[in-house]
């Protein structure tokens, strides 16, 4: 097979739009409720203060997002082996920092000194393939930086989508009918708050697969001469499986959402019922760990997905024997990356959150500027959240690449690849 022929598998010349039906499930069901809400609302007021105070606080947590997202793009590309090996080691510290901070109870203990116990466990025996990740880490963010208004079109298409929900989401005075007696209320709720989850995690996907996409474009000789128009076109293509992979993540974490809600509802009207609480808390407990485990094996797939376009359910498979069997450093690496951002995203957010809450305290009377508060914080931090996706999603997608077909890496790469690799 020529160059060309075997290249082709890798660019959307020859793609297919897989998972239609997701796709299509999704358009009626984001069009239906944003219908549904604009002639529910009848009119969308902006409602929101911009007083000095406010206007001060987002300021105040756009540059401490700025300084951080600096830090992890300096730090990988730089010093990347001693950047993520510093940050991975701090782990215990900053869980135990924020298990404190907030309520400190026996279960969050429990779960802290467990994630802790992994934690040594994963550092003890892949501690020698840090270097790899750190290596391999530097080259996604290279090929970023060298290619960043293209990356910057990517992150305002997402960041464009995950606004409007949030805009939603705090504007929309529809009630959620939990506890009526009527069932269409419950059903109709149900599948509001779906919509929701699975708008906000479909923008995420998206901005994986475009990230993937422009690392594949510049790491493989395609002879395009627009690649900008190519990584969108890729990413376009592979739509409904970013619908369908959205789907499971939105359906698990709308359950238990309503399960939450049960359990604080319960709380508050202070019923009896042990048995039910405690089935409650491990139904919570279990869903919670449902979508982790979905959420780690999309961030495997949708890369896989980007490159080569295929299916949801076979990328799935595909992606995972990779990962698992055939080059275990993609999983190792993406745990490593999880850690280390982890450290950066707390911090972020604590940081924020400090301000936020003393200036909420000071007007907990006042809806509207309690609202605008919220979405001075969020934004900032959701825009933090989506930028470091790029880590990710860039790292899989040269391991990917060299994994299967490491002919097709172009020289300029190919060589930094190799001796990221000669320490494994």
């Amino acid at each position: 097979m020529n160059s060309t022929q075997e290249t082709s598998s890798y660019i959307s010349k020859s793609r297919k739009f897989h998972d239609s039906w997701a796709f299509i499930l999704y358009a009626i069901t984001f069009l239906g409720f944003s219908t549904y809400a604009i002639v529910k609302e009848k009119n969308f007021l902006l409602n929101l203060s911009f007083t000095k105070p406010i206007i001060e606080n987002g300021l105040f947590c756009s540059i401490v997002v700025l300084v951080a997202i600096t830090i992890n793009f300096v730090g990988f590309r730089f010093i990347p082996v001693l950047f993520l090996k510093a940050t991975v080691c701090t782990f215990p510290l900053v869980l135990m920092a924020t298990t404190l901070f907030f309520e400190l109870s026996t279960m969050s203990l429990f779960y802290s000194l467990f994630a802790i116990f992994l934690w040594a466990a994963f550092v003890y025996k892949n501690w020698c393939y840090l270097g790899v990740v750190g290596k391999t880490m530097c080259i996604g963010v290279k090929i970023m930086i060298e290619n960043f208004f293209t990356a910057l079109i990517g992150i305002i298409m997402c960041l464009s989508l995950i606004i409007l929900q949030i805009f939603l989401m705090t504007q929309l005075r529809i009630e959620l009918s939990l506890h009526q007696a009527k069932m269409q209320d419950n059903i109709f709720s149900f599948f509001y708050v779906l919509s929701l989850f699975w708008t906000f995690i479909n923008a995420l996907y998206f901005f994986k697969v475009y990230v993937t996409s422009v690392v594949s474009y510049n790491l493989v000789e395609f002879g395009e001469h627009s690649r900008m128009s190519s990584v969108i076109k890729n990413t376009m293509y592979a739509l409904g499986s970013i619908c369908f992979a959205g789907l499971v993540v939105a359906a698990v974490s709308t359950l238990r959402f309503f399960v939450n809600q049960e359990k604080r509802r319960r709380s508050r009207n202070k019923e009896e019922g042990d048995m039910i609480a405690i089935i409650l808390c491990i139904m919570a407990l279990l869903l919670s760990l449902l979508e982790d485990i979905i959420k780690f094996i999309n961030t495997l797939t949708l890369p896989y997905i980007a490159i080569h376009g295929g299916g949801y359910v076979k990328s799935v498979k595909k992606s995972y024997d990779i990962s698992m069997r055939q080059n275990p450093i993609a999983a190792i690496g993406m745990t490593a990356l999880n850690i280390s951002l982890f450290i950066t995203q707390v911090s972020v957010t604590s940081i924020c959150l400090g301000p936020s809450i003393l200036l909420a305290k000071i007007h907990l009377n006042d809806l509207i500027i309690l609202k605008s508060i919220l979405v001075s914080v969020s934004i900032p931090l959701v825009c933090f959240s989506t930028v470091m996706m790029v880590f990710s999603s860039a790292f899989l997608g040269i391991i990917y690449i060299k994994t299967e077909s490491e002919d097709l890496i172009i020289s300029k790469y190919k060589s930094e690849i190799n001796a990221a690799f000669e320490n494994k």
